[in-house]
């Protein structure tokens, strides 16, 4: 994108971070043309199927656990959904129960019934930030809708105090995550094995718009004003 101003000298936007990082931009998958749009299961034994029906409304993801680690989640690691997060902004779910129960996994330390939007950071595969969701509330009679807000600008503290919660206690500084995201998306665990199913529809990312950003940055060019020629 770019932008003219008065005496015809163009100036060029590029969406990029101060580090370099280009800016994740805002994006809504409800998975209705019956492709999983770069979505995946977020554990290497987990399944994924794309449901062309019964979401809400339209299409939507289906994941199960594979057998051994009691989890049922979607992460994706595409382009629109990563690199920094340059401004206030929040993630969006709907969330239904498909089969089995909501319980604690061995190796996760938070509480029973987890559920939980996951953010994890650049330079750290194992460790990110977590935002619980409360799983009581979903059921397998229809979806539940689910947000969360987020800030770059938070310190750890912030973030705790609004709902973030570091995996393990290690994961890296909430500001280095939100300037560098690698991957993005929904986590839970439950029970029994090979039975336990979550239904994901209708995910978005709410960011500051990369195109209006540009926009305020052209108009800042155009608002300086010229030196006068002397005579």
């Amino acid at each position: 994108m770019g932008c003219v101003s008065r005496g015809a000298v163009a100036a060029f936007v590029v969406v990029v971070s101060a580090s370099g990082v280009f800016a994740a931009v805002p994006f809504s998958d409800s998975w209705d043309g019956g492709t999983a749009l770069g979505w995946v299961a977020d554990t290497p034994t987990g399944g994924l199927i794309v449901q062309g029906s019964s979401g809400n409304p339209g299409g939507m993801l289906e994941s199960t656990d594979g057998g051994t680690e009691g989890r049922a989640g979607i992460v994706t690691s595409k382009a629109a959904a990563t690199g920094d997060y340059a401004g206030l902004g929040q993630l969006s779910v709907d969330v239904r129960l498909r089969s089995g129960s909501f319980q604690l996994s061995a190796d996760h330390i938070g509480d029973p019934g987890f559920l939980g939007f996951r953010i994890m950071g650049a330079g750290d595969a194992v460790h990110g930030w977590y935002y619980i969701l409360d799983n009581l509330a979903v059921t397998d009679a229809a979806f539940t809708s689910f947000v969360a807000p987020f800030d770059p600008t938070w310190t750890d503290l912030d973030a705790i105090a609004n709902g973030w919660e570091p995996e393990d206690g290690l994961a890296p500084l909430w500001t280095s995550v939100l300037g560098n995201v690698e991957s993005v998306g929904v986590r839970a665990t439950g029970a029994p094995l090979n039975t336990f199913a979550v239904l994901y529809d209708n995910f978005a990312l709410t960011v500051p718009n990369a195109g209006t950003m540009a926009l305020l940055g052209c108009a800042t060019i155009l608002s300086v004003p010229r030196r006068r020629r002397g005579k």
